[in-house]
């Protein structure tokens, strides 16, 4: 009896714990939660929405990006799922040209790089139909109480997605697949590799792509992004320094690990052409081979023996014959011959600032995994309405342009243009054809004074018919909507309607101009593309990509090659979730203190209460944020009266536990510094002396 009683306990807890993240609020996801499976009738679009549904709802709870549906990766799955399902059993392993995920993505064009989740649930119990949520609601339930599983939900280096999901010949089961990847799924630039003087290294060394668990290494090295500063050429050989050589062999300490260096080559990142890297490799440019930790000791340049155990200067290699200037040197960490960083110099070094210690406030560039944001460029569909005047059919760019402007896009070339041309009912047929076909060729005509590209055109034409039937619902013409073409045209003219019923015959005509385009990437049109996709990115709430994009802002704000509407056009929400955000741009934008260098390249205000006030406000949404929190503190220095030994007490340890955080001990030991001179200043003033001093 206790043995049953355990039993039942266990099966009441799994259920209590079995809840659904799937929202039924909505109609129309509730109607198809509440759906019960048709084994006859199987909607895999169904189960595979709400799968992402699940899965999405639970990133979202967890602040993580939600996955975004692509089409390559959707094909893979579906592949994965169909042979599966033939074989009845739930594995990655696929079988031919198809044999891993990678291979399959790879298969139907993508670049390979990707991770999949398998799974086989029933569809019924005894003669119960499951619905489309309960057996959705068991598959996400599954995947998130699963170790490995979590490995690819949790993960910030996966924000595509694709899915497929199909039964079995018994339509007992259904077996999905789905597989995740990032923008590095799309790998235009690798059929470029021969334009390149020097093609970028396609031997792999042996090396193999990151891997979460054994990279997780990595986390435990504090600023492992200053690694890259080690790297320096002299008389044609790159070579690597680094002053603590301890702290660096409790990461790379075994024989498979190592770094390496990456070669990267400016024409490989040419405006207004595809990148050309290939994303199913682990290097992007020219790789030397990997050093390993027994050879770094054995040829460390440094003479002394104790200062051997503490700094590292070894020869890496020689830089590649013939590499032009400008390149950028990329280090790779390697762990398990896995490739588990790439680290890119910093924006400092691109600037070429000079490193000052005078105390300045804090941008917030805490790392994040995943690549470094480079533009590239993208394809999109377009849509909008150009409304007609009755009997005009002659357009000029300038009656277009400001609809275009309306669409908030970055410039772009058309290179498909179709045209739905309506005309109003009360026309003969003839007339109206006539009508909409010198409309749509004089609006043809008008965006082809935009471009020198030719592009293809298709033109449509058709009476509005089903507009006129809704909008004459509920008027004194509502027998209208019963009425066929002919007999509307016959009941306006006989009637002399035309004049009463142009108020509602002038909303229904219009073309919808529907436009495949690309944008443009060349150096005049790239800045405002580029805080277009951040400002996209923010909308989206892809706060991930949103960081990558804004540091690449920082680089071109900083280099001279951005204005400051780069800095100003970036639509930030003033919400906790994007306080890190707002702190970089009210840091780049110079508004901060005289102190700061990026004010000769934006503005040239001094800080005051009105920007430190700005700052508090920030502080205020998210003082978890260990940059704002430093920036307040110093805001406070400034401009704080601090009258009691109680005030300046609670602020020393408020400073104190600043070295608690991620930042590094020299910066707060200035701010330190700073409280410390500031105590002097005020005790001064004092006419009894203070415990304090």
């Amino acid at each position: 009896m206790s043995k049953i009683y355990f039993i039942l306990l266990i099966l009441i807890s799994n259920l209590s714990f079995a809840q659904t993240y799937i929202n039924t609020n909505n109609q129309e996801i509730k109607e198809i939660y509440n759906r019960p499976i048709d084994a006859e009738d199987f909607r895999p679009e169904i189960l595979n929405k709400l799968v992402l549904l699940y899965l999405n709802t639970y990133r979202d709870k967890e602040k993580l990006d939600t996955f975004t549906c692509e089409s390559i990766l959707k094909n893979a799955s579906e592949d994965q799922a169909k042979f599966m399902a033939l074989i009845q059993n739930a594995t990655t392993d696929g079988e031919g040209k198809k044999k891993t995920t990678s291979d399959r993505i790879k298969y139907y064009g993508g670049s390979g790089f990707g991770a999949e989740l398998v799974v086989k649930m029933p569809i019924s119990k005894a003669n119960e139909m499951f619905t489309y949520g309960k057996v959705a609601d068991d598959i996400g339930f599954k995947w998130v109480n699963d170790k490995k599983a979590m490995e690819i939900l949790q993960s910030t280096r996966y924000v595509l997605v694709g899915t497929g999901s199909v039964l079995d010949a018994d339509k007992k089961k259904v077996y999905l697949s789905m597989t995740f990847s990032n923008y590095t799924l799309f790998n235009q630039g690798a059929s470029l590799r021969n334009q390149l003087q020097l093609p970028y290294t396609t031997k792999k060394y042996g090396l193999k792509p990151y891997e979460p668990r054994t990279c997780r290494r990595c986390d435990k090295f504090r600023n492992i992004e200053n690694l890259q500063r080690g790297l320096y050429v002299k008389d044609g050989n790159v070579y690597f320094k680094y002053d603590q050589y301890k702290q660096l062999k409790k990461i790379i300490k075994e024989p498979t690990d190592g770094i390496a260096v990456d070669f990267i080559q400016q024409e490989q990142y040419a405006c207004g052409n595809e990148n050309i890297v290939d994303f199913r490799l682990v290097n992007k440019g020219i790789m030397l081979k990997r050093m390993k930790p027994a050879k770094m000791e054995k040829k460390n340049l440094v003479q002394d023996e104790k200062e051997r155990k503490r700094r590292v200067d070894v020869l890496l290699g020689k830089v590649p014959q013939g590499i032009n200037e400008p390149y950028e040197m990329n280090l790779l960490v390697i762990l398990d011959k896995h490739v588990c960083k790439v680290i890119t110099p910093s924006f400092e070094d691109e600037a070429a600032i000079e490193f000052t210690k005078e105390i300045e406030l804090l941008a917030d560039t805490l790392s994040f995994n995943g690549p470094e944001y480079t533009p590239i460029v993208e394809k999109a569909h377009l849509e909008f309405i150009i409304p007609f005047e009755r009997n005009k059919f002659e357009y000029k760019p300038e009656d277009i342009e400001p609809l275009i402007s309306k669409l908030n896009e970055p410039d772009f070339t058309i290179n498909k243009l179709t045209i739905e041309a309506y005309s109003s009912v009360e026309g003969t047929d003839e007339s109206n054809k006539q009508l909409q076909k010198k409309r749509a060729e004089s609006i043809i005509e008008a965006l082809r004074q935009r471009q020198k590209a030719k592009f293809i055109t298709n033109i449509t034409t058709d009476d509005n018919i089903e507009d006129f039937k809704r909008d004459v619902q509920g008027t004194e013409w509502a027998n209208l909507a019963n009425m066929d073409i002919k007999s509307i045209q016959e009941y306006i003219t006989k009637n002399n309607l035309q004049k009463r019923m142009e108020p509602i015959l002038q909303k229904h005509r219009y073309a919808r101009i529907k436009m495949d385009i690309t944008y443009k990437l060349d150096e005049q049109n790239e800045e405002k593309y580029v805080v277009n996709r951040f400002n996209k990115c923010i909308k989206e709430n892809n706060l991930t990509q949103a960081l990558a994009i804004q540091k690449y802002i920082f680089k071109k704000v900083v280099a001279k090659k951005y204005s400051k509407e780069a800095v100003f056009g970036q639509q930030i929400p003033e919400k906790p979730e994007y306080a890190g955000l707002l702190m970089n741009k009210l840091w780049l934008s110079g508004l901060l203190m005289n102190k700061l260098w990026l004010e000769k390249y934006v503005n040239k205000d001094e800080i005051g209460e009105d920007y430190c006030n700005r700052i508090a406000r920030l502080y205020e949404l998210a003082p978890e944020n260990f940059y704002i929190h430093y920036n307040r503190a110093y805001c406070r220095i400034l401009f704080d009266e601090f009258t009691n030994d109680k005030q300046m007490i609670d602020f020393q340890k408020e400073i104190s536990g600043l070295y608690g955080s991620g930042l590094k001990r020299r910066t707060v030991d200035l701010l330190n510094l700073e409280f410390q001179f500031k105590k002097i200043q005020i005790l001064d003033t004092l006419d009894e002396p203070s415990p304090i001093l």
